[in-house]
C-alpha cells in the first residue's frame, strides 16, 4: 500500500540518520525512537483525515441509499441519521484503529487493544463535546472561536492519550503489543 511504503522508506532514512550521528546503538535506538514520533504525528494526522472521509462517505451512502432503497421520506430518513451516523462511525473507528496501529503507533492489532482503543476514542469525543457545551452554552462563545482551537488541539491530545493508554512504547522503542 502507498502508506506503507512511505512509512518504511522514512523510517530507514531517520534510522540510518540517526545510526550516522552516534556511536552506540542505544543512542541511535533513542534517535530513531525521537525521529518516529513526529512522523507517527504526521501518519496519525493522514489517517484521521481518510477517517473523516470514510465516516462521510459510509453516512452518505447509508442515508442516500436507503433513501432510494426504502423509499424513505425526509422525515423517516432523519429518524435513522443518528443510526447511520452511528454505523459510520464504526466503520470508521475500526478502519482508524487498524491504520493507527500499522502506521501510527507499529503495534500489533487484538480485541483488548481495541477496547482500549475505542475507549479513548469516546473520551476524547466527550472531552471534545464538552469543551464546545462549556465555549458556547455557558461562555456564550461563537461556535467557531471554540471549533477552531479544538480543531488544533484534539489531534494533539488524541494522539497523546493513545500513545499513553493504549499503545505504550516498550523499553526498546517499539509499540507495547498486549
Amino acid at each position: 500500500m502507498i502508506l506503507n511504503s512511505i512509512f518504511e522508506k522514512l523510517t530507514r532514512r531517520s534510522a540510518s540518520r540517526a545510526r550516522i550521528r552516534f556511536v552506540g546503538p542505544e543512542d541511535a535506538r533513542q534517535v530513531e525512537f525521537a525521529l518516529l514520533v513526529p512522523l507517527a504525528f504526521v501518519f496519525f494526522c493522514l489517517i484521521g483525515a481518510v477517517n473523516t472521509l470514510l465516516h462521510l462517505g459510509v453516512l452518505a451512502a447509508l442515508s442516500e441509499g436507503a433513501a432510494l432503497v426504502f423509499a424513505m421520506d425526509s422525515a423517516l430518513r432523519e429518524d435513522w441519521q443518528k443510526w447511520f451516523n452511528g454505523a459510520a462511525f464504526l466503520v470508521a473507528n475500526v478502519f482508524s484503529y487498524f491504520a493507527n496501529s500499522r502506521w501510527s503507533f507499529r503495534a500489533e492489532t487484538g480485541p483488548t487493544l481495541y477496547l482500549k482503543f475505542a475507549m479513548t476514542s469516546l473520551a476524547g469525543f466527550l472531552f471534545s463535546v464538552g469543551i464546545m457545551h462549556v465555549g458556547v452554552e455557558i461562555l456564550n462563545w461563537h461556535y467557531l472561536v471554540v471549533f477552531i482551537p479544538q480543531t488544533i488541539l484534539m489531534p494533539f491530545l488524541n494522539f497523546s492519550l493513545l500513545r499513553v493508554l493504549v499503545f505504550r512504547p516498550a523499553n526498546d522503542g517499539s509499540a507495547k503489543t498486549k
